[in-house]
């Protein structure tokens, strides 16, 4: 049975709860470690149901709270944009092949921490992103890795040619 569609529901209904934190909350799930779990991962954990380990689950929900903007609920916007491939969002950002090369070849037990210090650059930038792209990253050792390559390098050839005919 193929659960993609859970998942990916799940992961956009995480990715709302987490713009809903006050700020005190959501600095508290940003500075979590994965696997230790916080008091704030605990509720969002027992608030909903979720496929899958906690275990797996923290890793999305740490993510998700670096990449949203700071500030009272009712003020903040949310990063997740559904029409942005997590990909394209690294181009956007000005990712480098390098890293985005690293988070492809890493195993997975490598490739989480690799995905948070991403986050942490595209926080700093801004930059929204389909937030089901990322989770499934984070969620599943054989996750859509050729997805994400697809809509990196066609963005990075995409500003290539654009920057050829300007």
């Amino acid at each position: 049975m193929d659960d993609t569609g859970d998942v990916r529901g799940a992961l956009f209904r995480l990715a709302l709860a987490i713009v809903r934190l006050e700020p005190g909350q959501l600095a508290a799930l940003r500075r979590a470690t994965p696997g230790e779990g916080t008091p704030e991962f605990w509720r969002l954990w027992h608030s909903a149901e979720w496929p899958g380990r906690a275990e797996n689950w923290e890793w999305v929900a740490a993510a998700f709270a670096i990449v949203t903007p700071t500030g009272r609920p009712e003020d903040k916007r949310t990063p997740h944009q559904s029409d942005l491939p997590f990909g394209r969002a690294l181009q956007a950002a000005g990712i480098s092949e390098l890293r985005v090369a690293r988070v492809l070849n890493a195993p997975f037990d490598q490739r989480r921490p690799l995905l948070i210090r991403l986050c942490r650059t595209l926080a700093a930038k801004d930059q929204t992103m389909d937030m089901r792209d990322l989770g499934e990253l984070l969620l599943r050792p054989h996750a859509p890795l050729r997805k994400l390559a697809d809509t990196y390098y066609a963005a990075l050839a995409a500003a290539d040619r654009k920057e050829r005919t300007e």
